[in-house]
């Protein structure tokens, strides 16, 4: 591989990384919201859904491929 595939492959490992914890983070929110009996989805929770799907698109951008997380 050269130099630049190399960096592109590290930047999706970490576009992959920072995707997993906003699933992480997006799935507590809905659990407390849930807890609270909210009925509506928080704000914080679309603008974290938002993000990831940024990050998504930014991966596929980068790459033909779809990362493990795309399919979630």
């Amino acid at each position: 591989m050269s130099e630049l595939s190399d960096d592109l492959e590290s930047a999706r490992d970490n576009i992959s990384s920072v995707i997993e914890q906003l699933d992480d983070l997006i799935f507590r929110e809905l659990r407390r919201a849930s807890a609270r009996g909210d009925q509506r989805r928080p704000e914080v929770e679309k603008r974290m859904t938002r993000a990831r799907n940024a990050l998504v698109r930014a991966s596929l951008l980068l790459f033909d491929e779809p990362t493990e997380n795309e399919s979630d």
